[in-house]
């Protein structure tokens, strides 16, 4: 009971975190401005784990390798300590494996970072559409959907595109789901 309690923990703890750390890369490279309370909060939880890492890890353009890699060695850490938790050896880890399952779910991540800022972009636009929340959402959410905004049009002053890519969204974490398992019998 108490390694169960311990492995919620850790996931929902280590999960919160690469969440911010993703959210910190794509608030960078997409150019979001960081001046807002959702940019501050971001900043603020993950200032003292990546501005040492700048120092060794200079941003690229509009990359932030720093963040980028802090959130897979977060959550490599995480799979290798729920592990450990679970009964396994520490030798017994195949580490190419474990890169891969990594970079797979930080993959996975992403697409549930979009599909939580695409509902709540969507909520915030019938209630407070003119929020600084509201501009970051955007941001973040506008070059997905103006591909499908060109293909497809407003339906009675209404725009379906958000729906559209949260099918597609969807649609995407099945087949990452079945990689993921792939990967994760040969770890």
């Amino acid at each position: 009971m108490f390694i169960q309690m311990a492995e919620r923990l850790l996931d929902s703890v280590g999960g919160f975190f690469v969440m911010l750390l993703l959210a910190r890369f794509y608030f960078q490279y997409l150019r979001v401005s960081l001046q807002n309370p959702l940019g501050g909060f971001v900043l603020a939880l993950t200032d003292w784990f990546i501005l040492p890492l700048r120092r060794v890890m200079p941003r690229w353009g509009r990359v932030d390798f720093a963040s980028l890699l802090a959130a897979g060695v977060v959550h490599a850490l995480c799979l290798v300590l729920l592990g450990l938790m679970s009964g396994a050896s520490f030798s017994v880890f195949s580490w190419p494996a474990l890169l891969m399952l990594s970079a797979l779910d930080l993959l996975r991540s992403s697409v549930h970072l979009l599909v939580f800022a695409l509902l709540l972009q969507a909520v915030l636009s019938w209630t407070q559409p003119f929020s600084s929340m509201a501009t970051v959402l955007n941001a973040l959410v506008g070059p997905l959907l103006r591909p499908i905004q060109r293909v497809i049009p407003l339906i009675g002053n209404i725009d379906l595109s958000p729906l559209v890519l949260l099918v597609l969204l969807q649609l995407l974490l099945i087949p990452l789901a079945h990689i993921r398992l792939l990967i994760a019998m040969s770890f």
